[in-house]
């Protein structure tokens, strides 16, 4: 996933850069949670620049199979202008330190990369608005451009997430299927045990939810109708 960089200011609340020194404090702790990383976006992570080099001199460190903490990385840190304006390699050493345990790692990566996809939101959002006002291409050619860029965010959530147009015509096709008489008729209520009994609810019947006061039967319902929603 390739973010597009915003500035500070506009990327006010889509960014924190307590929980990118968290990671890669953990990370400088323990290298071989590097993939973890890499594969939720590695660099594209870190809206800070610097914690992006950081993270990818931590990766070559692990990829050549050596040991990458504050120790082994301060020559490098040293010699690097951006990073001895933050204090160098006792940067990395305070990063290494304070870092949680390693417990909450997955949960940090998680939270860098609905971040990272927030600003990639904001980026394309801010650049359809910048091309529409300026009036030199047509809106139908800068929808489409914007859905291309935000549907190229999907794949790296691994959500199940589809494109709008894909989504209808596969909801078409269910219900010309359906409307032919082929395919399951039921619907899934979405309550396992109900499910198991019945075999889900049928198109064209009434099904009545029935029981004493207090035993549960608005929560049912609710369950029912807030899968239908999701």
């Amino acid at each position: 996933m390739q973010v597009q960089r915003i500035s500070e200011e506009a990327a006010s609340g889509l960014f924190s850069i307590e929980l990118e020194q968290q990671v890669l404090g953990a990370l400088l702790q323990h290298s071989h949670a590097v993939p973890m990383v890499a594969a939720a976006g590695g660099a594209s992570l870190f809206f800070d620049g610097v914690h992006g080099e950081i993270f990818d001199r931590i990766r070559d460190f692990a990829d050549e199979g050596e040991t990458a903490d504050a120790y082994t990385l301060a020559a490098w840190a040293r010699a690097q202008d951006n990073l001895a304006d933050i204090g160098g390699a006792e940067y990395l050493l305070r990063m290494q330190l304070s870092a949680v345990a390693t417990a909450a790692l997955p949960d940090y990566i998680a939270q860098l990369a609905d971040l990272a996809m927030r600003r990639t939101f904001v980026s394309a959002l801010d650049e359809a608005r910048r091309l529409i006002n300026q009036g030199d291409e047509q809106v139908s050619k800068i929808a489409g451009r914007l859905e291309q860029s935000l549907g190229a965010i999907a794949p790296a959530r691994g959500d199940g997430a589809k494109r709008i147009g894909a989504a209808v015509m596969e909801a078409v096709e269910d219900l010309e299927a359906r409307w032919r008489g082929e395919g399951p008729q039921s619907v899934a209520s979405g309550v396992y045990m109900l499910d198991k009994l019945l075999g889900g609810l049928e198109a064209g019947s009434m099904t009545l939810i029935g029981g004493r006061p207090s035993m549960g039967k608005t929560a049912v319902a609710l369950q029912i109708a807030q899968r239908d929603l999701q």
